[in-house]
């Protein structure tokens, strides 16, 4: 079964946040296993997260998209009561 079109972005957006992290570098060798995510929301947000070392113990690129969803809807949440 071929991937929808927005199946096919979230790939897009988890390659784009893995490829923002520069390669062959002290912090960054090639051979490093990389973890890109993007999560979809209910509302069409796309939330992304990268972890770039991932045997180093670091958090998943899973957990960090979905941190990174939880973590703007609650300050979102905060602003709208103050206003």
């Amino acid at each position: 079964m071929p991937l929808t079109p927005v199946e096919t972005s979230l790939i897009d957006a988890a390659n784009a946040v893995i490829d923002a992290v520069p390669r062959g570098t002290v912090e960054r060798r090639i051979t490093d296993h990389t973890v890109g995510c993007a999560v979809l929301c209910s509302d069409g947000r796309v939330f992304t997260g990268v972890n770039v070392f991932h045997f180093s113990g670091g958090p998943c690129g899973e957990n960090v998209a979905f941190a990174n969803a939880s973590v703007y809807t609650h300050e979102l949440e905060k602003c709208r009561k103050q206003y």
